[in-house]
């Protein structure tokens, strides 16, 4: 069991360097855990993808039974926000990625993330952080 935040998700829907590296890493995950926020936060990356004129891999009103296929476990955000806000205080840093955060502290699982400030947070806090780049 792995959480995702939305930075390691969305290049498989994209035309992104890091597409196969991030599917590299939902194979080797048994499960995936995501927040609600995560379709949300993937629609809005698809958005942006969209409106700069990138190609975009998933139709729109596919996106959320595409995202439920590849997340074992959905958790509900108004579960997470007090531990998020939390953490966003203590670390100066915004609610929505520390619900990946707590996510993670929550369910004691590592996080997955392409977000490097992100898994530096993380790693403070104690919790197995898995960094996709290129080279990992």
């Amino acid at each position: 069991m792995a959480v995702f935040d939305a930075s390691a998700i969305v290049p498989i829907f994209t035309a992104h360097p890091l597409s196969s590296k991030v599917l590299e890493k939902i194979e080797a995950t048994e499960e995936m855990a995501v927040p609600t926020l995560t379709f949300v936060e993937i629609a809005n990356a698809i958005w942006k993808y969209r409106k700069a004129g990138y190609p975009v891999s998933v139709a729109t009103d596919k996106l959320a039974n595409v995202i439920n296929g590849l997340a074992d476990v959905v958790v509900p955000v108004e579960n997470l926000v007090s531990d998020a806000l939390k953490i966003a205080i203590a670390e100066n840093h915004p609610v929505s990625d520390c619900i990946y955060l707590a996510l993670a502290l929550q369910m004691r699982t590592p996080l997955i993330t392409a977000d490097k400030r992100l898994a530096k947070i993380a790693e403070t806090l104690s919790i197995e952080t898995i960094l996709v780049t290129q080279s990992s």
